[in-house]
C-alpha cells in the first residue's frame, strides 16, 4: 500500500513537473515570439516601409512635373496663336508663360 502511494505521488509530482514545464515553456515561446516580431519589425517592416515611402513622394512630384508641363505646352501654344494673329502678342500671356516656365524648371 505505501509502494502505491509512493508511486502515486510520484507519478503526481511528474505531471505537475510536466505541467509546470509546459506552462514555463509556453511562456517563454510566447515571449521569444514577441521578441521575434519586434525584431522583425525593426529589421524588416520599417526599413521596407521607409523605402516605400520615398517611391510615393517621388510619385508625387512627377505627378506636379507632368501637371506644370502640360500648363507650359497649353500656354506656349496659346501664346504662339495670339503671336500669329498680332504681331506684339499679348503680354499677360507672355507673363504666365513664362511664370509657368520658371515653375516647370524649378520642379526639374
Amino acid at each position: 500500500l505505501s509502494r502505491l502511494l509512493a508511486e502515486e505521488t510520484e507519478n503526481h509530482r511528474a505531471q505537475q513537473l510536466a505541467t509546470n514545464y509546459n506552462e514555463v515553456s509556453q511562456s517563454m515561446y510566447q515571449q521569444k515570439a514577441l521578441t521575434m516580431d519586434e525584431q522583425l519589425k525593426y529589421q524588416f517592416s520599417e526599413p521596407v516601409g521607409q523605402y516605400l515611402a520615398q517611391y510615393q513622394e517621388i510619385n508625387e512630384r512627377i505627378r506636379e512635373r507632368k501637371k506644370r508641363c502640360h500648363e507650359m505646352d497649353k500656354l506656349t501654344t496659346e501664346s504662339n496663336k495670339l503671336r500669329a494673329k498680332s504681331e506684339s502678342g499679348n503680354p499677360m500671356t507672355e507673363s504666365r508663360l513664362s511664370s509657368v516656365r520658371e515653375s516647370y524648371e524649378d520642379i526639374n
